[in-house]
């Protein structure tokens, strides 16, 4: 459990953090543009990007045709994860909560599975509003049969893991009964979570979601620190409790279900991020979003990397690497944990 809300470091300390941290990034950038089955030297990876080759130069079009918008995608989804598991982790105060675990990212597949099975020939365009309408109608499952005379942060976390279980189920029926559909191959890889193949169609779709919502929740972590007092703190200082929980709550949805759109099912980012920044930097939400925004990017980025080059001629799914990542902090997570839940 997250608990009371701890005294954040020094301004110091988080401005090392931050800087760290996008250090990090710039050099991920440069070595995953220059990276793949066709290594790019960086001063190739430069010229591609200030226009310094001829036009329809190998080197270029490799690296703003290809690698260029799949390395964005990424750091936008990764931030989008990660940004929204510290909400929910906020809004529940369970350090085990994230988008995988109270139904969002399942609802989001269900949806999507469901329009590239049935409607393959449906516009792309339409798949982060079936992803967002599947996430929301999820979220809003768990939020409706965990009321009970309000939410309380441990209900909510054990109907999510429920409802989250039930369209697991659902999409694997789905696959299962569609084997002799043509694109449920596509269905399978987007499951798995992966960035094969996306490109900048794909990050003109997810740029104005990844923009408004984190902007939003940004403009809102202060509502985050109130609930991590507690209900009646909170209400005590004038907030209205179950309106701003909706809110983050609808937040959350938006950025995971909008990711999840696009890549597929990405685990267990939502999870181990915020975690792990509280970690470094205290629990005010102020911080812990950005930061966890920036290193969500981080990881995800470098699971994509791996996941393209570490066996050359067969691509990883990103999904799996960051899932074998964050599956043994679950477990960590769970076994070090020493608060009781109770309904």
């Amino acid at each position: 459990m997250i608990g009371r809300l701890p005294q954040s470091r020094t301004t110091a300390w988080w401005l090392v953090v931050v800087g760290g941290l996008l250090t990090v990034v710039a050099v991920a950038v440069v070595v995953s543009l220059g990276l793949g089955q066709v290594n790019i030297p960086v001063g190739d990876v430069w010229a591609a990007l200030t226009g310094g080759h001829e036009e329809g130069n190998l080197a270029s079009r490799i690296v703003l045709d290809l690698r260029l918008p799949r390395l964005a995608l990424a750091l936008l989804v990764g931030a989008q994860l990660a940004v929204s598991g510290a909400i929910l982790q906020g809004v529940t105060r369970n350090a085990l909560a994230s988008p995988d675990l109270l139904g969002v990212t399942a609802g989001a597949g269900f949806v999507a599975v469901i329009l590239v099975l049935v409607i393959p020939d449906a516009p792309r365009a339409l798949l982060p509003f079936a992803a967002l309408a599947g996430g929301a109608a999820s979220g809003t499952i768990v939020y409706l049969i965990a009321w009970k005379q309000g939410v309380s942060p441990e209900r909510l976390a054990l109907t999510g893991i429920a409802v989250t279980a039930i369209f697991q189920a659902a999409v694997t029926a789905v696959v299962t009964l569609s084997v002799e559909n043509n694109n449920v191959q596509l269905a399978l890889q987007w499951l798995t979570g992966s960035l094969y193949g996306r490109g900048w169609e794909d990050l003109w779709l997810l740029l104005p979601w990844s923009v408004a919502g984190i902007t939003v929740a940004l403009v809102v972590a202060h509502k985050v620190n109130l609930l991590l007092l507690g209900d009646h703190v909170a209400a005590g200082l004038g907030m209205r409790i179950e309106q701003a929980r909706m809110t983050l709550v609808g937040i959350a949805v938006m950025l995971a279900a909008s990711a999840v759109s696009i890549t597929g099912t990405v685990a267990f980012i939502g999870l181990v991020i915020p975690h792990l920044v509280r970690l470094l930097i205290g629990a005010d939400h102020r911080l812990v979003l950005p930061v966890s925004a920036i290193a969500g990017a981080i990881l995800l980025l470098v699971a994509d990397d791996i996941a393209r080059t570490v066996v050359p001629s067969l691509e990883i799914p990103a999904g799996l690497l960051t899932a074998l990542i964050g599956a043994p902090y679950f477990i960590y997570l769970i076994t070090r944990s020493k608060t009781r839940i109770s309904v």
